[in-house]
């Protein structure tokens, strides 16, 4: 349903991108204060930031337009960024929260190793 107001020549640039941070950033960053951020996942994330300004400035792959004119158009802050700044303000809550308490006992747990059955 979002491809259709980001399609739309009638929607300005300002309301697409207040559209896209509060509906498709909130969902893509759920939980991600707890993620492994690897240079893999950080990779992923940017492009599909990335192909979806794109999308909205009508900018093709052929054009030869470099992300940074793009992040200067859209005057959009990094996803990344906004990622481990999030990271960072959780870790130093578990810190703060002392050693007795559930988040610390869920982050220390030690996993069981998988025993095969054994057939009869």
């Amino acid at each position: 349903m979002l491809r259709n107001v980001w399609r739309s020549a009638t929607f300005c640039l300002k309301l697409i991108l207040s559209l896209f941070n509060s509906n498709v950033l909130s969902v893509l960053t759920y939980g991600s204060k707890s993620w492994a951020l690897t240079k893999q996942l950080e990779e992923r994330i940017q492009s599909f930031e990335n192909n979806c300004l794109r999308w909205f400035l009508r900018i093709y792959w052929r054009d030869k337009i470099t992300d940074s004119f793009i992040r200067e158009k859209t005057k959009q802050p990094l996803v990344i960024d906004k990622l481990i700044s999030s990271q960072c303000r959780y870790w130093g809550l578990m810190v703060r929260m002392g050693s007795n308490s559930w988040p610390h006992d869920v982050h220390n747990a030690s996993v069981m190793p998988v025993q095969k059955r054994k057939i009869n």
